[in-house]
């Protein structure tokens, strides 16, 4: 699981650094930020089975997303498709951490 708060890890960075330099900042990044702050708290609550499918689909949203927000960096006019990544990986990880049979508490 450590891939995919690496990942999340990295997302936040990233649009931590967009809404550093936006002032004010955009309201959707701060919406997007709590969000993923959230699923980084419920990540280390629980144990994950990296083998199943919803892992594999959330980590390779999440790492799309990361990349996505790293260009948007620079590139502020890639924001609003980096937030979009940034939504779709946020509902993926919601799918993975649902009660489940990926989902090991404890």
């Amino acid at each position: 699981m450590t891939k995919l708060r690496d990942a999340v890890d990295e997302t936040i960075e990233n649009l931590e650094k967009i809404r550093d330099a936006q002032n004010p900042p955009d309201n959707e990044v701060l919406i997007r930020l709590d969000a993923l702050y959230e699923q980084k708290i419920r990540l280390l609550e629980v144990h994950i089975n990296e083998a199943t499918d919803d892992y594999k689909k959330a980590l390779k949203s999440l790492n799309s997303a990361a990349k996505s927000t790293k260009k948007a960096i620079k590139d502020l006019s890639r924001l609003q498709e980096a937030l979009k990544k940034v939504a779709t990986a946020l509902d993926k990880m919601t799918r993975l951490l649902q009660a489940g049979p990926a989902v090991l508490h404890g």
